[in-house]
């Protein structure tokens, strides 16, 4: 089994969904990477990472647009085709098993 931990921000505040009579919390968080190359330079990457999680029922009032959480669940990879320009694009969600929050609702 594969296992990731991730601390990020959140881009915006979570949302509920439904499936099939199950309530799901999703969520988009923000991880970013900041280095200089061999000149010097300074480089700066964000990598959005999809959220998903069961029972999350009671932290989803927390979990608003700019917050710190720790994360912690297992990883999948999708590849799919805009239909927009017909590019292919990949996304990675994390099903969350595991969340703290760091950054309080009022910091």
């Amino acid at each position: 089994m594969i296992r990731v931990q991730m601390i990020g921000n959140l881009g915006a505040n979570a949302e509920c969904k439904n499936v099939n009579g199950v309530n799901y919390t999703t969520f988009r968080i923000a991880h970013n990477s900041k280095w200089a190359d061999s000149n010097g330079v300074m480089h700066e990457e964000t990598l959005w990472v999809n959220c998903i999680g069961r029972y999350l029922e009671a932290v989803r009032p927390y979990l608003v647009a700019g917050k710190k959480v720790w994360i912690e669940g297992t990883p999948s990879v999708r590849v799919y085709q805009s239909s927009k320009d017909k590019q292919y694009y990949a996304s990675m969600d994390i099903n969350v098993n595991l969340l703290e929050l760091i950054s309080s609702k009022d910091s």
